[in-house]
């Protein structure tokens, strides 16, 4: 059996999912609704392959017209006019295609030839129903180009209106070798845009539906995290990654174990992303940047916020030791997010913190606990070790059960941060939960957040009959408080 050469698209993404690239003078069918970018994805292809040499031709609905087409395409990056009449030529429907399917062959046969190309856009397909002169007849097309592409050694792009699992397009859908689904609608007040490889003959290719994005390059594609293959998580030397606060430090044998991830919750205003910055902070040089993903607030913001309290975040961007990706928390892809995540990882060893990832597993539903497992291996492949802060509840004290929770695969380690009242007066506490692969110790604390810094104090230190009123009221650590998020 003669093994057909794969070609790479170079689109951003596609290659990935399609596991290696499109097969040569294979029929590839592009089928999606209005608006999914059924024809800037195929025209990209095309551009890209004349870009390398190949020649190319574009068979055009005659009701857009080709003028239209062109300046829709001026206006992306991938587009160049000068290609256009040289490397890349323009028909109109009706130049190929009639009632007389009989004829249709041998006229593409002759334009093929003539033109010398080796790559062919059917734009607009089904506006050939029309001129072909029935269902039937639609068929036979596509399967008339599945002859051509082996006997002439082209590759062929066609784009139709529809849904890819659409029961009455089944037949279409035996003759091509490849069928790429886009989707494009409404979730919620929010537009999605996702592709499925729906078939790819001869490839293991990428299952589930996967993000993208158009913009002014064109198509870039996010592969969904869950379906990527799953990395070679190598054994590594356990070190510690330490907060840069003795007394914290001390609590968990000098540190979080590197390579582990750790959830830090919290209460509103209890300093959750303060000490998220310090951790960020203690471990951050320009070899090995600390990756922070912020939900919330902006770059400016945590600057400010971090400069309040004696951190000098600003030097540390400036100098790239702190990369921030800011992350709009009302309109966001999770996809899009873990993928900049990880392409930020690159070195290993480095600490990623993602600041309130409660927005993440609220958006990702169904998904969050698949798609945070999936992250928290590539992350370990990567040897970083990761801190996620989770906004909880005030007053429910410092039991938390995860067992249950979509934030389960990403709590190697639990710490958690309440304020409670004693005496008269709001203290803020933490407690450590639980750690991975080393020791911790228990024992309450009492935090101090002022502008030299964070304070984390001995249990001496606490005044006296903050303790016992913390336990009086319930907000201390007991069965009673347990709660599951």
């Amino acid at each position: 059996m003669i093994k057909r050469e794969v070609l790479p698209t170079l689109v951003p993404g596609l290659d990935l999912i399609l596991g290696g690239g499109l097969t040569a003078s294979a029929v590839v069918l592009l089928v999606g609704t209005p608006g999914a970018g059924k024809t800037v994805l195929a025209s990209q292809l095309l551009f890209q392959m004349a870009h390398n040499g190949a020649r190319g031709l574009i068979v055009t609905n005659a009701s857009e017209g080709t003028g239209k087409l062109l300046a829709h395409l001026d206006s992306l990056d991938f587009f160049d006019e000068a290609l256009i009449g040289n490397k890349i030529m323009l028909l109109p429907f009706s130049a190929l295609l009639s009632g007389d399917s009989e004829a249709t062959e041998p006229a593409i046969i002759a334009t093929i030839r003539r033109l010398d190309v080796q790559w062919l856009m059917v734009d607009g397909f089904q506006g050939a129903a029309g001129l072909l002169g029935s269902t039937n007849a639609v068929r036979r097309f596509l399967g008339t180009l599945a002859n051509i592409s082996s006997y002439l050694n082209v590759t062929c792009l066609v784009t139709m209106e529809g849904h890819g699992r659409d029961p009455q397009i089944a037949a279409e859908l035996t003759v091509v070798d490849t069928v790429l689904g886009l989707e494009y609608g409404v979730e919620g007040w929010d537009h999605m845009r996702r592709i499925e490889v729906i078939k790819n003959r001869g490839s293991s290719h990428l299952h589930g539906l996967h993000t993208y994005a158009i913009d002014a390059q064109g198509f870039t594609i996010f592969p969904r995290l869950e379906s990527l293959p799953r990395p070679l998580v190598q054994a590594q030397a356990r070190g510690q990654a330490g907060f840069g606060l003795p007394e914290l430090d001390a609590l968990i044998a000098g540190g979080l174990t590197t390579g582990t991830a750790t959830v830090l919750a919290g209460a509103p205003g209890t300093g959750k992303t303060t000490l998220a910055l310090h951790w960020a902070l203690a471990g951050a040089r320009p070899e090995q940047p600390t990756i922070l993903v912020s939900f919330g607030e902006d770059a400016e913001q945590l600057q400010r916020k971090a400069k309040t309290f004696g951190l000098d975040l600003d030097a540390a961007s400036a100098t790239g030791s702190v990369v921030v990706l800011h992350v709009t928390a009302s309109d966001f892809t999770p996809d899009i997010v873990t993928a900049s995540v990880l392409a930020a990882l690159t070195t290993s060893g480095q600490r990623v913190v993602v600041d309130g990832v409660g927005v993440l597993v609220q958006v990702l539903g169904a998904r969050a606990r698949t798609h945070l497992t999936a992250l928290a291996i590539h992350l370990a492949s990567r040897r970083a070790t990761s801190l996620y802060t989770l906004e909880i509840e005030p007053f429910v004290g410092f039991r938390l059960d995860t067992r249950y929770s979509p934030i389960q695969p990403i709590a190697d380690n639990l710490l958690v941060m309440q304020y409670t009242l004693a005496l008269g007066t709001l203290h803020y506490m933490l407690a450590v939960l639980k750690t991975r692969f080393s020791p911790y110790d228990p024992t309450l604390r009492e935090l101090l957040l002022r502008p030299t810094g964070i304070k984390v104090l001995a249990p001496q230190e606490t005044a006296p009959g903050v303790f016992e009123s913390i336990a009086e009221s319930g907000g201390g650590i007991s069965p009673g408080n347990r709660r599951t998020v």
